[in-house]
């Protein structure tokens, strides 16, 4: 997968609001609508308190033939660019852009391919340089392309190709007339070196990694998550339903249950406020000039 340079257009941060002012904020926004109706009709103003909120929400909840499951989309909150939901009995705020970085962070590291710029001297690879014989024999164990005339063969273990190294392999008689050396590195990442180099081959020999992503060098890695980032702010600021249900939706289906925060450890949902299990409980809350 190859990574588009784009102009990022910056997203301004907001100070953040109180529930009550994000609740009331969604009561009084107009629902989306694709086709325009030629005459509005008439509507009655809503209650912007967190009890009516609630009293609002458990009677349409009651209309249906179970109680909510999954995520549901309420409405949008322009002020925030963000979505307010119903997961289940609790009412959340959505920040769909962190959902979005996260995705596109976990793309890149198990896709990304790091293209490599040829070295103008090679980089001889020993024992000594790649910590150890162990090290040399793993190396030499990943997957190469079939030899060419004169012998020499170019590994295509996509280990080593995604995270930027181009490696080759000339045979010898015995394994210190073998001859390995680096022809190429991915420039994109500052200071790329032998140091990441042995970071692969540490989690191929000691933590089994068979995967791209399971092998990122730290360096690597960092430079996705800006990439992420700058990608994700690229995002239109005012996301239609449809954009957010497919962001919800993938991410269902590519991050698990237990990732639920961006790459900077942010939460994807804030809570809002819970809604109670019956009419009785709501209307407890409530003021008698709300019901």
């Amino acid at each position: 997968m190859s990574i588009q340079r784009g102009q990022a257009q910056g997203q301004k941060r907001k100070a953040p609001l109180s529930n009550q002012k994000l609740l009331d904020e969604l009561f009084s926004a107009q629902p989306q609508k694709k086709n325009r109706s030629p005459a509005p009709k008439p509507s009655l103003p809503l209650p912007c308190s967190v009890p009516s909120l609630r009293l609002q929400l458990q009677r349409l909840s009651s209309q249906s033939s179970a109680v909510p499951r999954g995520l549901r989309l309420v409405n949008r909150l322009a002020s925030q660019s963000a979505w307010v939901i119903l997961c289940g009995q609790r009412l959340m705020l959505l920040n769909p852009f962190r959902v979005e970085e996260a995705l596109l962070f976990k793309r890149l590291l198990e896709n990304n391919i790091l293209p490599a710029a040829s070295l103008q001297n090679p980089i001889q690879l020993t024992d000594g340089s790649l910590g150890g014989a162990e090290y040399t024999e793993a190396l030499c164990n990943m997957e190469k392309q079939s030899p060419e005339l004169n012998g020499r063969t170019f590994f295509s273990d996509p280990r080593l190709v995604a995270n930027g190294f181009k490696i080759h392999l000339t045979p010898g008689l015995t394994s210190a007339e073998r001859h390995l050396e680096v022809t190429a590195m991915a420039d994109y990442v500052p200071f790329l070196g032998l140091e990441d180099l042995r970071e692969i081959l540490t989690a191929v020999l000691h933590r089994k990694a068979r995967a791209v992503h399971e092998c990122r060098p730290l360096k690597v890695t960092n430079y996705l998550q800006g990439e992420a980032v700058r990608l994700a702010r690229q995002l239109p600021t005012n996301l239609s339903r449809e954009d957010v249900e497919e962001i919800l939706l993938r991410m269902e289906q590519q991050l698990g249950e237990n990732s639920r925060t961006c790459i900077h450890g942010q939460p994807f949902f804030q809570h809002l406020s819970d809604i109670p299990s019956t009419d009785q409980e709501a209307k407890a809350l409530l003021r008698p000039s709300e019901l």
